[in-house]
């Protein structure tokens, strides 16, 4: 009777939900499949003949691959996968490649030892990686934070094993010079460990394949069936496509394709019978965690697709609360995803969200165009930055020789050159909604600047004083990017100085470029048409505008931008204060301040209230606070400032910024020369000028876009300036109250 009794207890603790030996709720394993150096081109080339990389109905996305660096690298990417965070590594470290099987031998004896030596404790798993921490080091030392091995260290504290098989070397008995091991960084944990895997023996000669090896399909499919009797989260890398993505760059052009098409049909097929060993309670991604790809080697977007538990809709699109976008992931939302699946909390280090599937209508067409209209964007944004910056610092050194010597033949061209730089901004936004990267690189450039010579022309010819048309310039600008915003920001994604999917900074809201338009067209604009109504003070509709830029700017629907309501906030009340003829004192200052902070944590905590797939980094930010959690925000804080300082080391012209703006400054204080006269009985333009001022310069101090925001402001300044000091110098007529 006792024994039963005992029995009877023993089963019912046995039982129990949380206790070790009970198993953790989720799928029965979580399978990724990686494809590093596929695109969507390259699937949807191949696509009749595939049976695991073609999506056939399942939920797909683009996933942006970028890491901590602004070179892609598949050692980063899969570092980052693992991490949940973008992370850091030296290009072309042959360290990160340095994952062994248990006993295999490195430094006079098995590498397990060897971990022992470098870590103090005895190597727990069959895969160790040598190089943890130097890896672990690097993340401190360049201010990134993230945490790597984060994922692993999670499932190995909840007891859920993991399992790898990587046949990505390109030699059957490689050196460690030969090595391509990376993808163990995405399961290791915080001792560089995973429980399971099979490394070594899974290639065999092939004279046509790349580097003259391909993947042994028996070998392969055996060490699967291994790992996963023992392990619920796998990851598998035939090293097929990403031998041929390395390999390509030796062969002739004609035989890439070739190559490319062969590695993609070997990997699929062995994925195929990967797949024949998963059952109805098994859920796969095949992820691309891709470096650039030939035969440009350009930066892609990746493909990814879901399929089991979760991911049964036909034709559904895959999304995350970091983009809330259909069809746009990040790499770093994996990790989180995994975790959820098994319903292990997410740590705060990782800073991706849970892949859901969502909407309808998903094909790879569309993927394919996004990427293509991705690169194409990345290219000619910079090349339009550069474009306005210098048209701008032309026009400030043209306008100091003309305005120092009064040459009055000069104006006209100053005049133009001054309407097409205001123009530049509308005409960015109005080729976005024609679809500019249809045209080609070229293409749009000439698009951009026909556009914006076009709209000068029209302000040219607008009635009253000259500067009256930069006031419609600017608020044209503002109006269609707020309107853009409140809307949604479609026309953001790619836009040219809005969001940049292969960037992957931000995918909704208010960039920090947008930001810098935003606040310094409106601020701007507004006091000028008030200047032009020849009001005395700012009036109510004018002030009641202006305030509208905090929630268009720092909603979580709308705007979503953190940096900007820190800086915009203070900005609007300068512009106002100053507007209105209100006293500014110090404790004004600090009032300003205080609302900058409330404004921020008002709008990050009422984030927090909506449910979590809603939440925008605001909430995350929120979360973080209320965790209690310094750390985060410090490495946040260290991060920013550290990019911001490292903005002006681009090159040696962005000095000149914060050069021209403590002139600026100086010359509001005191004003000299042609500005004495232009700043004569015009309170509503000095008003907004010291607010566009303190827009620029916060904004560079809260947003990791650092010297680019004050140059921005300038952008609108300058010309802005010039037009107004022509009209003073010689009239064309009358303002019309």
């Amino acid at each position: 009777m006792k024994r039963g009794i005992a029995f009877f207890f023993v089963a019912m603790i046995v039982s129990l939900p949380g206790v070790s030996s009970a198993k953790t709720a989720g799928p029965d394993h979580f399978v990724i499949a990686s494809i590093p150096g596929v695109t969507w081109d390259d699937i949807a080339r191949e696509c009749a003949r595939l049976v695991v990389l073609c999506p056939h109905g399942r939920p797909i996305a683009d996933l942006s691959a970028r890491t901590a660096n602004r070179t892609a690298d598949i050692d980063r990417s899969y570092l980052t996968l693992g991490a949940g965070d973008p992370a850091y590594s030296l290009n072309d470290d042959p360290n990160v490649e340095l994952a062994f099987e248990h006993d295999a031998a490195y430094e006079n004896g098995a590498a397990a030892f060897a971990i022992a030596r470098r870590t103090g404790r005895p190597a727990r798993g069959a895969i160790v990686q040598a190089d943890i921490e130097p890896l672990r080091s690097i993340q401190r030392s360049r201010n990134y934070g993230a945490v790597i091995g984060s994922l692993g260290e999670q499932l190995e504290r909840a007891h859920i094993k993991r399992g790898i098989v990587s046949a990505a070397d390109i030699a059957i008995h490689p050196s460690t010079s030969e090595f391509r091991r990376g993808s163990v960084l995405s399961l290791m944990d915080e001792e560089g460990t995973i429980d399971e895997g099979k490394l070594d023996g899974l290639l065999r000669p092939d004279r046509l394949a790349p580097y003259g090896v391909t993947t042994d399909p028996s070998a392969f499919v055996d060490a699967t069936k291994h790992v996963l009797a023992t392990s619920r989260v796998v990851v598998l890398d035939t090293g097929e496509t990403s031998r041929a993505n390395e390999y390509v760059q030796y062969v002739t052009s004609p035989r890439i394709a070739r190559i490319e098409n062969a590695a993609l049909l070997r990997a699929d097929a062995i994925f195929a019978k990967v797949r024949a060993l998963l059952g109805p309670g098994d859920v796969l991604f095949v992820i691309a965690p891709s470096g650039p790809t030939p035969p440009s080697f350009r930066e892609h977007l990746a493909p990814i697709i879901a399929s089991g538990p979760g991911y049964t809709s036909n034709g559904a699109w895959l999304t995350s609360p970091t983009t809330r976008r259909d069809g746009m992931v990040v790499l770093s939302d994996v990790a989180p995803t995994i975790l959820h699946a098994f319903g292990v909390a997410q740590p705060d280090t990782m800073v991706g969200t849970p892949i859901f599937e969502h909407g309808s209508g998903a094909n790879i067409r569309t993927l394919t165009q996004l990427d293509h209209a991705s690169s194409i964007r990345e290219h000619f944004a910079s090349a339009a930055f550069w474009v306005i910056a210098s048209l701008i610092s032309v026009l400030a050194i043209l306008a100091f020789i003309v305005f120092l010597g009064r040459r009055e033949p000069f104006y006209k061209p100053l005049v133009a050159i001054a309407y097409f730089g205001l123009a530049f901004f509308p005409a960015a936004h109005v080729i976005r909604a024609l679809h500019y990267w249809n045209w080609g690189l070229s293409g749009a450039h000439l698009g951009l600047y026909l556009v914006s010579a076009a709209i000068a022309f029209i302000a040219w010819w607008l009635p009253g004083p000259r500067w009256a048309g930069a006031v419609a310039l600017m608020l044209l600008a503002a109006g269609l990017f707020a309107s853009d915003i409140a809307m949604g920001g479609p026309l953001q994604v790619n836009g040219v100085f809005g969001h940049s999917p292969l960037v992957a900074g931000r995918f909704y809201g208010v960039s920090n470029p947008g930001y810098a338009i935003l606040f310094s067209a409106a601020l701007l604009g507004f006091t000028g048409l008030a200047e032009l109504r020849g009001q005395d003070k700012i009036p109510w509709w004018t002030v009641f505008a202006l305030l509208l830029l905090v929630p268009i700017d720092g909603l979580p629907m709308t705007g979503a931008d953190l940096g900007g309501i820190l800086a915009g906030i203070p900005a609007v009340a300068v512009t106002i204060a100053l507007g209105r003829r209100w006293r500014i004192r110090w404790r004004t200052i600090v009032a300003f301040a205080v609302a900058a902070v409330v404004g921020a944590l008002g709008l990050s905590f009422l984030d927090l209230l909506r449910p979590p797939d809603e939440r925008t980094h605001l909430g995350r930010f929120a979360a973080t606070i209320a965790s209690g959690d310094t750390s985060k925000i410090e490495t946040i804080i260290h991060r920013k400032a550290i990019a911001a300082l490292t903005s002006l080391t681009v090159t040696r012209w962005t000095w000149f910024i914060p050069i021209a703006f403590a002139v600026l400054v100086l010359l509001l204080i005191r004003p000299r020369g042609i500005l004495r006269e232009v700043l004569a009985q015009r309170p509503m333009l000095r008003a907004g000028l010291w607010g566009t001022l303190v827009a620029g310069a916060l904004g560079f101090a809260v947003n990791d876009s650092g010297i680019s925001i004050p140059a921005l402001a300038l952008a609108f300044v300058v010309p802005y300036f010039v037009l107004l000091a022509v009209d003073t110098e010689k009239p064309r007529r009358a303002a019309e109250p």
